[in-house]
């Protein structure tokens, strides 16, 4: 039989139960009831299908009948299919990296069974594998009852990547970042990644100079870099300048050294320099000096330019009872040999100022001499000769002038007396005063001026200055420059296994002083002489004994005096003379200054390593009391403090 006719034998069966059995069962209790049950039904209603069939043949129409008049319609009150809530939720396309793990659970979104009752993946049947060690393409097949999918499972290759900075190297007190040290970085897929994507641990102290690790990771991948704090090795010394009115000014003048951040030697014109300087124009100028981190300020001042007194000879010639006046010596040794006397040294004049006519008429063999340009013109209309300017007018002392008609002769004379015995006695005429000079007349005009002063240092308003004999003037002045024993030209100078960087503020304050003295010196041509001759970084002896530096000093012509107090010392300073000390300062530290000027109790100290140990402005009695008593920093004298004094 084929299915309609089973299901009327299913119908014409269910007939047979009375009413309230039928009743207690709904739609809903058919549709849920357990497969069990509904294969037991399906086994009666085959059974009953046989003696339905045998009814049909006999008595068909009456059951035919008495079915379609008493029953409900077959498909609303016989049908016993479920309906299947089964599900499953993948994700079809998913990529895993090389030899990371994979888990079944990568792909799995969500299933349930065919009640709707929620699975997990175990659940499931999986067939297929993921080779995680090899790229490539891998399928799964994944099945929840009836249904099933397909998933495909890409292994790619790990991208992921950290590159950093094979150094980095910064200055000390800059700031320091960590995206100095990064170039680039990607994670797994290749995607590429910030700075902030990665973990960093470590940390930068720019304050102080050395080395520091910073440790990058970026997945399984950890790097390590080294970032160098490097010391600040700038310099910068500069000096004040003063120079006369009218001279040439450049920066060279001001400048002493300076040295980068690396220390290396730096020249003026490495250094930025603002400010002007006028030198036609008395004044006081600032100029600003800056190298990196370093800014210093420089004061030129410019000053008029000194009054030289120039000696005017004052001669006589008594034939003509006239009295002459010359500056030039020459002219006036000429005048003595043809037989003019020679009277002395009439005043001092200076070189220049208001100029001073001379004139001349043969007729009656004078000389005369004046400031007025109006009296000059009028003289030479009237055949008076004009010879140029005689010299200058200016300073305070007064030269007086006086005329004689009778012999028509003038004369001009500092000497008031002499003025008003020839005014009040002798008969010549009070002109008054003809003009300024810058000193009175003596009688050392008789004779060429001879040199009393040698040759040599002096200390002259406290300032050392080298006196010339052969110009009778002051040439130079003590200029001492700044060397660093730090220097990179000789930081790594040997001397049996010491260096001059870390042992040589001996040497580099000797040779300042001796450079000062116009002898210059380095830091290297002292320790050679010291380390050979004496006992400059020689066993026992580490760094410089006092005797090493008076034996450099005495050999290139420095004498010395050690002081035995701390009045002394400021006595030979305030001179201009400059000092050497060894200073204890504490924890074994000793080390070498030099001491320049003095004012109110204080000195300057000149520190060779770069000005940073002790420098700057200090108390003599500070000084003193920080005086090393080790028997080599005073095995010449009573202390460790030395005065240098020139020969």
């Amino acid at each position: 039989m084929k299915s309609p006719n089973k299901a009327l034998l299913i119908m014409g069966l269910a007939c047979v139960f009375t009413t309230p059995l039928f009743a207690s069962h709904s739609l809903a209790d058919e549709i849920t009831q357990s497969s069990a049950t509904l294969s037991e039904n399906l086994a009666i209603t085959e059974q009953s299908n046989s003696s339905t069939e045998t009814t049909e043949s006999s008595t068909a129409p009456a059951t035919s009948t008495t079915t379609e008049s008493t029953e409900v319609p077959a498909t609303s009150t016989s049908d016993t299919s479920t309906i299947d809530l089964a599900t499953l939720n993948v994700k079809e396309n998913i990529t895993v990296v090389q030899n990371t793990t994979f888990e079944n659970s990568i792909f799995f979104v969500s299933a349930t069974d065919s009640s709707g009752k929620g699975l997990v993946v175990d659940d499931l049947n999986i067939t297929g594998n993921v080779d995680t060690t090899k790229n490539g393409t891998y399928e799964l097949k994944v099945t929840n009852g009836s249904l099933e999918k397909t998933i495909k499972v890409t292994v790619a290759t790990d991208l992921t990547s950290l590159n950093l900075k094979s150094s980095v190297s910064v200055m000390q007190n800059s700031t320091f970042k960590n995206d100095m040290i990064f170039d680039s970085a990607t994670d797994s897929l290749g995607n590429q990644l910030t700075l902030a994507d990665l973990k960093i641990t470590g940390t930068v102290d720019t304050s102080k100079a050395g080395n520091y690790t910073l440790t990058v990771a970026n997945g399984s991948i950890t790097k390590t870099i080294t970032v160098t704090v490097k010391a600040d090795l700038t310099t910068l010394n500069v000096k004040n300048v003063s120079l006369t009115q009218g001279s040439s000014f450049n920066y060279a003048s001001f400048f002493v050294f300076a040295t980068d951040s690396n220390g290396k030697a730096l020249k003026v014109t490495d250094l930025k320099v603002t400010g002007s300087v006028t030198t036609g124009k008395i004044g006081t100028y600032t100029l600003t000096v800056t190298n990196g981190s370093l800014v210093k300020k420089v004061t030129v001042t410019v000053t008029a330019i000194p009054i030289k007194k120039v000696a005017v000879y004052r001669m006589y010639n008594s034939n003509s009872s006239e009295h002459f006046y010359t500056k030039d010596y020459y002219e006036r040794s000429v005048l003595v040999k043809r037989g003019w006397t020679c009277e002395g040294t009439a005043w001092y004049a200076p070189d220049r100022g208001n100029a001073i006519y001379r004139l001349y008429l043969g007729t009656v063999g004078e000389h005369f001499y004046s400031t007025s340009l109006y009296e000059k013109n009028v003289l030479v209309s009237r055949g008076w000769k004009y010879e140029g300017i005689a010299f200058y007018s200016g300073g305070a002392i007064k030269t007086y002038r006086a005329y004689n008609s009778s012999i028509r002769k003038h004369n001009f004379t500092t000497d008031s007396y002499e003025q008003k015995v020839l005014t009040t006695q002798r008969g010549w005429k009070n002109e008054g005063v003809a003009w300024y000079v810058y000193q009175a007349g003596d009688s050392n005009g008789a004779e060429k001026p001879k040199v009393t002063k040698k040759s040599g240092w002096y200390s002259v308003g406290g300032t050392l200055k080298y006196f010339n004999s052969s110009t009778n003037s002051y040439t130079k002045q003590f200029s001492m420059p700044y060397y660093s024993q730090r220097d990179p030209r000789w930081v790594n100078k040997y001397y049996a296994g010491y260096t001059l960087g870390n042992t040589g503020c001996g040497m580099a304050s000797i040779a300042m002083v001796v450079s000062g003295f116009g002898k210059t010196i380095t830091p290297v041509q002292a320790a050679d002489y010291a380390h050979t001759y004496g006992s400059f970084d020689r066993y026992p002896e580490v760094g410089s004994a006092q005797s090493d530096l008076t034996m450099v000093a005495s050999h290139w012509g420095i004498n010395y005096k050690v002081m035995s107090s701390s009045s002394q010392l400021a006595s030979y300073l305030s001179q201009g003379y400059p000092a050497t000390v060894c200073l204890d300062l504490g924890n074994g530290v000793r080390h070498i200054v030099v001491l320049r000027g003095y004012s109110g109790g204080y000195t300057t100290v000149t520190d060779p390593w770069n000005g940073v140990i002790f420098s700057g402005r200090h108390s003599v009695s500070q000084v003193w009391s920080l005086l090393s008593w080790k028997a080599d920093n005073k095995n010449m004298g009573a202390s460790a403090a030395v005065v240098y004094i020139p020969k």
